[in-house]
This record gives C-alpha cells, structure tokens and sequence, in this order.
C-alpha cells in the first residue's frame, strides 16, 4: 500500500530540484548567502529552535558552510552541520 504523504514528499521534492536546476546562478549564490547570515543570526539566539530551521535550509539547499558560520559566537557546534 502506497503512503500518500510520502508520494507528495517526493514529488514536491522532485518539482524542488527541477526549479534550483534552471536558476540563474546569481540568484542561487544570493540565496545561499542569505540563507547563511540568516543561519549566522539563528546561532546567535538562545532559541535551539532558529539553529534546526537554518540547518534544515542548509540541508535542503545543500549549501557548504564555511568555517566561520560554525563558529558563530554564543553556540557551539554540535555536530549536526559541518564546515567545508
């Protein structure tokens, strides 16, 4: 039997990569990079709840970290997203 969330995770999955395959480039280097100084300030706050979200962007997007976004005052890394 076929689980209908997951057909759609996998489909808007799908619909996703299809979209971040044909951008431009300049649009897919800003939004990296807005996605890493919103991940910047997320490791900053006490909230553990603004880490998870950024680092799922991350993931999602499949973005490299640099070393100095890990090391982000205030936090540390717990092993979830590691630097280039």
């Amino acid at each position: 039997m076929l689980n209908l969330e997951k057909m759609k995770g996998f489909i808007l999955e799908k619909i996703f990569k299809a979209f971040m395959a044909r951008i431009s480039p300049e649009i897919e280097k800003a939004l990296e990079n807005f996605i890493l100084q919103l991940h910047e300030k997320a490791l900053k706050t006490p909230n553990h709840w603004d880490d998870v979200f950024t680092g799922l962007l991350i993931e999602l997007f499949d973005i490299k970290i640099p070393e100095k976004v890990v090391e982000a005052k205030g936090k540390e890394n717990k092993g979830l997203l590691k630097p280039v």
